[in-house]
C-alpha cells in the first residue's frame, strides 16, 4: 500500500510546475485500458506477488484499476519491489502486459513511470533488450505471456 512516505518516495505527484516549483496540475487518473479479465489479471498479480516483484501489501483492486481503469483505486501507485534487475524486469513486464493487452496508447512508458514512480523505463528496456544474456527476462516474459492467455 502506498502510505504517505511511499507516495512521496515512490509515487511523486505528476503535473506541471509553475515558477515557484509548485505542482499546478495533478494527474490522478492514470491507468491503462487493457482488455484482460479480472480473473486473468489476478493470475498475473498472484505471480508477481509470489515472486516478490510487487509489494506484498499491494491490493488486487489497485492492480486491476491501473491496468484496466475498472473499479476504484485505494492507493496512488503500485510499488515494484523486485530486487534483482528490478527496473529492467519492470520494463519487461510493462512491455509484455501492454503488448498482450493491445493498449494502443503510445504513452505507455510514461504511464508506467507515473504508476510505479520509476523513471527511464523505456531506456532500461531498450538497453537491456540488446544484452547478450537476457535469459531470466525472457523466461519472465514467457511466464507472463502464458498467464495472459
Amino acid at each position: 500500500e502506498c502510505n504517505d512516505t511511499m507516495v512521496i518516495e515512490h509515487c511523486p505527484p505528476v503535473g506541471t510546475q509553475n515558477l515557484n516549483n509548485e505542482i499546478t496540475t495533478i494527474i490522478d487518473d492514470v491507468h491503462y485500458t487493457t482488455l484482460f479479465s479480472d480473473k486473468t489479471l489476478k493470475k498475473v498479480f498472484d505471480y508477481l506477488i509470489n515472486r516478490g516483484c510487487l509489494h506484498h501489501e499491494t491490493l488486487l483492486s489497485d492492480f486491476i484499476y491501473f491496468f484496466t481503469g475498472r473499479g476504484a483505486k485505494n492507493n496512488d501507485c503500485l510499488k515494484w519491489t523486485s530486487k534483482k534487475g528490478g527496473k529492467v524486469k519492470l520494463a519487461y513486464f510493462i512491455n509484455t502486459i501492454i503488448k498482450g493487452g493491445r493498449d494502443q496508447d503510445k504513452s505507455y512508458w510514461k504511464k508506467a513511470e507515473i504508476i510505479f514512480g520509476v523513471k527511464g523505463l523505456a531506456n532500461s528496456y531498450s538497453m537491456s533488450y540488446s544484452n547478450n544474456d537476457n535469459t531470466s527476462n525472457e523466461q519472465f516474459v514467457e511466464d507472463i505471456e502464458k498467464l495472459l492467455k
